[in-house]
């Protein structure tokens, strides 16, 4: 397969998002700073810990994609000297990832990034690690809402950001949410896997959930089919026109006014 479109997009002078590929692996990467961090104009923790990631990756050797996050892990904390053992003080990221191999598409999922892919008969699949993370962002924004109908957003925001913390610390805990995280012990959960044909799959987009605020914040699609059809570039677009048309977040509850973007787009050669 070849690549047909890929961006990723900041919103700020630095990027917590991140993208990478070779040929045969094609990652995205959403990354979390710390909620502790303060952070300023440069760079965050988030962001300093995706570029090395990506960097990383070509000094990997790997027996799959299990083998190589869980190597990342134990090179980013001894790389950033990591020691924190609550959650909430490191950055974390969701990842979506595919690594092509002879006849087989393998895919990878931690946390909230999403694969979709259509197949050869016209039916489109989306994949997601799981719910947990999204239902847990989603709860705390329908707070933030209610919030924002005595206070600006600002006030609002800091009212939940124990809420947020809170959340935070049940990354890769028993009944938590698995996401890739600095550590020399890895425990976040094996990421949800799957394997399919080759010559099943004529298109595949992998993408991060600021690409995906298009559907579940910014309600620009009826559903997630109709947002896989759309070009990547006129959905990057709408997102873009939307957030900043809404920038006192008064009409679309959420975190910031726009999130990171990314998306790599594959097609058959």
């Amino acid at each position: 397969m070849k690549i047909r479109y890929q961006n990723s997009i900041p919103y700020r002078d630095y990027n917590e998002d991140g993208i990478y590929h070779d040929g045969k692996l094609y990652i995205v990467f959403d990354g979390a700073t710390a909620l502790y961090q303060q952070g300023n104009n440069k760079s965050s923790m988030a962001s300093e810990m995706i570029d090395y990631l990506i960097n990383e990756i070509r000094n990997t050797s790997f027996k799959d994609l299990d083998d190589l996050f869980y190597q990342l892990s134990i090179k980013a904390a001894n790389n950033f000297n990591y020691r924190e053992t609550e959650t909430a003080k490191l950055p974390s990221a969701s990842v979506a990832a595919v690594l092509i191999n002879n006849d087989y598409i393998h895919t990878y999922l931690l946390g909230d990034c999403r694969i979709s892919y259509q197949k050869t008969d016209g039916k489109i699949v989306h994949l997601i690690n799981d719910q947990r993370l999204v239902n847990l962002d989603n709860s705390v924004k329908k707070e933030l809402k209610e919030l924002m109908k005595k206070y600006s957003f600002s006030e609002a925001r800091n009212m939940i950001n124990k809420q947020l913390i809170d959340n935070r610390n049940q990354a890769n805990k028993e009944n938590g949410y698995a996401v890739f995280m600095p550590s020399n012990y890895p425990m976040f959960y094996s990421g949800a896997k799957k394997r399919i044909k080759r010559d099943e799959v004529e298109n595949i987009k992998i993408y991060s959930d600021g690409y995906y605020s298009a559907r579940d914040t910014f309600n620009l699609y009826k559903n997630q089919d109709d947002l896989f059809k759309e070009e990547p570039k006129v959905v990057i677009e709408k997102i873009k026109d939307v957030a900043f048309s809404d920038k006192e977040i008064k009409k679309y509850p959420r975190f910031k006014i726009i999130d990171d973007i990314s998306i790599i787009e594959l097609v058959k050669k």
